[in-house]
């Protein structure tokens, strides 16, 4: 599909045009400009490539890990300092340890604003460095994946934002703009997991399907009758009506899942802070949902000048569901609590905890079971209805699941996916045939579908496998997908 980077240490450097201002005044002056900045930025990039090798060889020698597994440790690097130069905060290990990186990507950025320009990214030798420039900070990323400039971008846009919820940057700008030398570093020691399970560069084999929701700026809804899900719905509808609040959102999730999302009136969750929230659950440990806890919040996309709490909880002994409520108030920690207590009462003595549990388990098999036809050996695939911001992402078929394995079949679908949504050059379908696998990308006014099948099969065969999906989710699409969320009752906000 795409041609592969050349394994060569050939340079191609992206910046800003549209900023540039300033001209040389010849041609030869440009001839040598251009030739001096090429040297300039193939040195720095071998250079920080040179560096990780040496760093992951010395690891290599003190742990007893395989070296398959420390490799990936360096697949995905994120780096954040102040517009000083200054470290704040290194996705592998202490900043400090990494001084050598900040000041090569410091230099890197500040040679290309002497001429008034803006680098955007660097590849060089299959490696792709992008930086993005924001007012308070600089974020970087080195990737030694299939993930295009675009897509890093918009993760690195996405570990702008988590920093902002985790900083509850709202209300410490001014302090940061008032003191620059502030070291904000410390505040961001306890976000490395939740950066790692973002960005999908945890430590050794464990599989994070966080890429797929990333990729179709989606998140996944867990598959419940729609009449179960209704009437959790209306549980917590009920129970919300009986209490003063001033609730913003309520939401009830487990093993990374949607089940049920109710906004206030005229109020709206962006997608991409709920997948905020949905990766901040996912890093707590179990213990911490023993008891209630309030904490304040931060929703960036939302309202970045809104100072929001959550009250966050399990949903039964026997269902480990989350309960978070975000509130406007500083002080609603008792009435949330009354609320919450009166659901668990009523969950309880319901069959909710039980089907909440199976349709997890179910979620765990491939979809491709839930279908009376023989396909041919399906892989994996994901469905995103156009419109809502949401998909199916089944789990594995076949007894190859390892995390290279995942990891492949996750660099297939960054290729896939960035092929169809070029700017460019934007695709309907993709259909390609390889050695090892087939890939198929399909872009219509309802969906978008990307699988990946097992090789040797005929394109007819697949293709009408792949129309036997499209019916199936159309008759289950109230199960698999919320087509509108709920809101609290007129009144029901009692403040």
């Amino acid at each position: 599909m795409d041609r592969k980077d050349s394994q060569t240490n050939e340079i191609n450097i992206e910046s800003n045009s549209e900023s540039q201002s300033h001209q040389p005044s010849s041609k030869d002056e440009k001839k040598n400009q251009k030739q001096s900045l090429r040297s300039y930025v193939s040195t720095a990039g071998v250079s920080i490539e040179k560096r990780m090798k040496r760093r992951t060889a010395g690891k290599e020698k003190m742990a007893t890990t395989p070296r398959s597994s420390l490799r990936n440790v360096y697949i995905k690097h994120i780096y954040i300092l102040t517009h000083d130069g200054k470290p704040i905060f290194s996705s592998h290990g202490d900043e400090h340890t990494f001084t050598s990186h900040f000041r090569l990507i410091y230099l890197l950025i500040n040679s290309f604003k002497t001429n008034q320009d803006d680098i955007e990214s660097i590849a060089t030798g299959g490696k792709r460095f992008v930086f993005l420039l924001k007012p308070e900070f600089i974020f970087a990323i080195f990737s030694n994946t299939n993930l295009s400039v675009s897509q890093l971008k918009m993760q690195l846009d996405d570990v702008y934002y988590q920093v902002l919820s985790f900083l509850m940057f709202c209300n410490s700008r001014k302090t940061f703009a008032g003191n620059p030398y502030m070291y904000v570093g410390r505040h961001l020691k306890g976000a490395v997991r939740i950066i790692r399970g973002l960005t999908n560069t945890e430590h050794g084999n464990q599989i994070n399907k966080n890429i797929f929701r990333f990729l179709t700026r989606s998140v996944q809804i867990l598959p419940l009758k729609n009449s179960d899900r209704s009437s959790i719905t209306d549980i917590i509808q009920r129970k919300c009506k009986t209490r003063k609040h001033n609730l913003l959102f309520a939401i009830i999730m487990i093993d990374n899942q949607l089940i049920t999302l109710i906004c206030k009136n005229n109020v709206s969750m962006d997608p991409g802070d709920l997948r905020l929230i949905f990766n901040f659950v996912d890093t707590l440990e179990p213990s911490e949902f023993e008891l209630p806890w309030y904490k304040p919040f931060f929703l960036p996309r939302y309202d970045r000048k809104a100072y929001l709490h959550a009250h966050i909880s399990i949903l039964t002994q026997s269902c480990r569901a989350c309960v978070l409520f975000i509130t406007s108030e500083t002080d609603d920690f008792f009435n949330l609590s009354l609320i919450k207590k009166s659901i668990t009462k009523s969950m309880e003595d319901s069959p909710f905890p039980s089907v909440i549990n199976e349709a997890v388990l179910r979620s765990k098999q491939s979809l491709r079971y839930s279908f009376s036809v023989d396909f041919p050996k399906m892989m994996h695939f994901v469905y995103k209805p156009t419109g809502l911001q949401q998909l199916i992402c089944t789990e594995f078929s076949g007894l190859n699941t390892s995390c290279e394995k995942y990891r492949y079949i996750e660099d297939l679908y960054c290729k896939l996916i960035d092929r169809l949504h070029k700017t460019d050059r934007p695709a309907i379908s993709v259909y390609e045939a390889r050695e090892s696998e087939v890939m198929i990308g399909w872009l219509s006014p309802e969906y978008e579908l990307y699988a990946v099948f097992e090789p040797y099969h005929e394109r007819s065969k697949i293709i009408d496998n792949l129309n036997e999906i499209i019916q199936y989710v159309r008759r289950k699409f109230r199960t698999l997908f919320i087509k509108k969320y709920a809101t609290f009752c007129v009144g029901q906000s009692m403040i």
